[in-house]
């Protein structure tokens, strides 16, 4: 702050000596030996001077206070904008899971109305192909007679034949139908020319292939040999039965018909010229030379 004016002239205060009023109207009082000068009524001579320091400090304090008051309403706002944008990114989570839940609610009840829909349609179309189609064939009836083995055919018939004969054999002693001759078993193994005859038949010319069987074996044996192989082979699974079918030579189809071709095949092979058409068996086979 800057000192008060004071006149030299009239020692008052707030105008210069050049200034003072005691010049110009003369209004000294004489009090006392002392002259007092009273105060003009024009005021432009009362009126202090400006100070330009104190003009300028004013200025720059109000200047630094209208920035720090705007600094102030600048970090308000930041403030406000802040917490404006995290309540409305909660806002937003939350209407997501919301919007989420919903939205898999109702995708669920459309896919169980569309998937009971489809298991009623499935049930529809199946009772409808029930309706239309026959009703299955039995498996006699689809089988392709080109397929099966003639030679299953044979040896069914001739099971059934011995089976038969065996049946009256334990019920009584009955002539054996013509065309049929038992063979003789008892013979020794190496006496191929010892085939006793009966009355009335002749030799078998040397030219004819001779009938060869296994010795020690007959009827029973074969059908027993054939049972045991179809018991055997019904057990075994389609993986074992087709190894079988491929290392003797067979095609395989379904289980019953393999088996039956892989017994006419063993069969066929152990009682060579027995039941079967008269065939050369393996050198060094016992045989028992048959006669008719």
């Amino acid at each position: 702050m800057g000192t008060l004016l004071k006149c030299f002239q009239c020692g008052g205060k707030g105008h210069f000596a050049r200034e003072c009023p005691s010049k110009v109207g003369g209004n000294a009082v004489n009090t006392g030996g002392q002259s007092t000068f009273s105060a003009p009524s024009t005021p432009r001579f009362w009126t202090p001077r400006r100070n330009q320091v104190e003009d300028v400090e004013k200025e720059f304090l109000r200047e630094l206070i209208t920035e720090r008051k705007e600094e102030k309403a600048r970090k308000r706002e930041l403030e406000e904008q802040r917490r404006f944008d995290e309540r409305l990114k909660v806002e937003m989570a939350e209407y997501a899971e919301a919007t989420k839940a919903d939205v898999m609610a109702a995708v669920g009840r459309q896919y169980l109305g569309q998937k009971e829909e489809v298991r009623r349609e499935e049930v529809r179309w199946v009772e409808q192909r029930r309706a239309q189609s026959p009703p299955p064939r039995q498996r006699k009836e689809y089988v392709d007679r080109d397929e099966v083995d003639m030679e299953v055919d044979d040896l069914d018939e001739e099971i059934h034949r011995l089976s038969a004969l065996r049946e009256k054999r334990r019920k009584g002693k009955e002539p054996v139908r013509p065309g049929f001759r038992q063979p003789l078993f008892s013979a020794p193994a190496g006496d191929v020319n010892s085939t006793p005859g009966r009355a009335g038949c002749s030799r078998r010319p040397e030219d004819e292939t001779r009938t060869k069987i296994p010795a020690g074996c007959g009827p029973e044996g074969l059908l027993d040999f054939v049972l045991e192989q179809k018991k055997k082979l019904s057990a075994m699974r389609q993986d074992e039965l087709k190894r079988i079918c491929s290392k003797e030579g067979l095609r395989y189809c379904t289980k019953g018909p393999s088996i039956d071709r892989i017994v006419a095949a063993r069969t066929k092979l152990a009682y060579e010229g027995f039941i079967f058409s008269p065939a050369t068996s393996a050198q060094g086979s016992p045989e028992v030379d048959l006669a008719d």
